[in-house]
């Protein structure tokens, strides 16, 4: 579920000696995830430092405008590269449409059932269209990775 998706990320910050508070990039059929991010006036920035967006409108925006860089940097600063769009390394667990709203029941039973029968929705490290975060179709049983965004405050 969002609570096991944040605690990953969490987790991932904590291990390269980042404190502060994170949530992933991700809707259930309740919650959107533009509701989970938003708040922050700070622009966003990848790991490495680069921008990606100078705020949350330019980041659900991206549909008509482009993000300034892919969101594709570990949170061990490494650049990940593409194999094969949405598979593997580079797709993104997300179950959002470029809005931020969720993509209902696209999303592995509300992100707890990995054997569900339904598909879910997920985006591409690469991209910085709309395909960020809604260019997949992804199946439950396959692996993805998680957008962790840092809270402000």
């Amino acid at each position: 579920g969002l609570e096991g998706a944040d605690k990953l990320c969490k987790e991932a910050a904590l291990a390269v000696g980042l404190d502060g508070k994170y949530r992933a990039w991700l809707s259930d059929d309740v919650t959107p995830a533009i509701s989970r991010v938003t708040g922050s006036k700070l622009p966003y920035v990848r790991r490495d430092g680069k921008p990606v967006a100078s705020n949350i409108g330019m980041i659900i925006a991206a549909v008509d405008q482009k993000l300034q860089m892919a969101i594709n940097v570990t949170e061990t600063k490494v650049e990940l590269l593409m194999l094969t769009e949405c598979s593997g390394q580079d797709a993104v667990w997300t179950g959002t449409k470029d809005t931020g709203v969720a993509m209902v029941g696209a999303n592995c039973g509300n992100w707890t059932d990995e054997e569900s029968m339904t598909n879910a929705f997920g985006g591409s490290l690469q991209a910085t269209d709309a395909r960020w975060t809604q260019g997949c179709g992804l199946g439950c049983l396959g692996a993805a990775r998680l957008y962790c965004f840092e809270l402000e405050g």
